[in-house]
């Protein structure tokens, strides 16, 4: 599978976050490491395999723009679960699985109190942010919009025990008067941001992948 790069031009403004472009970038590693850009960052690193026992990922993106970056990095099961920067959203998509760091979107017909917005990195203008995280296998599925219902029932009985993973990486691109709009709080000695409102569809991503042949364990 070549690298391939898909992008959707637009301009929009939602809470005074504003981003020139909505795309997802992919490519497709080679033995362990990997390297993927979109011209605005550019991500790179290598995926370890801990026999089946877990999944070792190492990153490093840099911002090449002339905005803020902010990674969608604070992944948590709950605003009273203990942070976790390992944590990833592990996502059955095509009978592959993605595990993901970004903002999901609620599902269609299901009702929420609120959005849930993953805690960001921010990354300065010419500057980068690297992370070692560490995933534990059998993977078991689950999002915070994970239902247990039919839809859910469905796209695990398509799937194998042993499936294609992905790593996806989600962010966007802010000007510095955005930056007003988010909360900084300092967790596990890094600094986060924290956002009230997203618009999930208006980030960008990238997609590397499938970095492994992986065990899956459906609850």
């Amino acid at each position: 599978m070549r690298p391939g790069v898909r992008y959707l031009f637009l301009i929009v403004l939602m809470g005074g976050i504003s981003q020139m472009t909505s795309s997802e970038t992919t490519a497709e590693p080679r033995t362990g490491h990997f390297s993927v850009d979109n011209s605005q960052c550019r991500m790179v690193g290598r995926v370890d395999r801990i026999d089946d026992a877990a999944l070792k990922i190492e990153y490093s993106l840099a911002n090449q723009s002339g905005l803020h970056a902010f990674v969608f990095h604070g992944v948590s099961r709950g605003p009273e679960a203990e942070f976790d920067p390992n944590l990833t959203y592990v996502i059955p998509v095509n009978r592959e699985i993605e595990l993901a760091k970004k903002m999901l979107p609620v599902p269609k017909g299901l009702r929420v109190e609120r959005p849930v917005i993953p805690l960001c990195i921010r990354i300065e203008p010419g500057e980068s942010f690297s992370d070692s995280i560490q995933i534990p296998m059998p993977l078991v599925p689950w999002s915070h919009y994970s239902t247990g219902q039919s839809d859910d029932i469905a796209k695990q009985n398509e799937m194998s025990e042993r499936v294609n993973a992905h790593f996806v990486l989600g962010f966007f691109l802010a000007p510095t008067e955005s930056v007003q709009l988010a909360t900084p709080i300092q967790l596990a000695d890094r600094e986060y941001w924290s956002f009230k409102t997203f618009d999930p569809q208006k980030q960008l991503f990238f997609r590397v992948g499938p970095i492994a042949d992986v065990p899956v364990r459906f609850k």
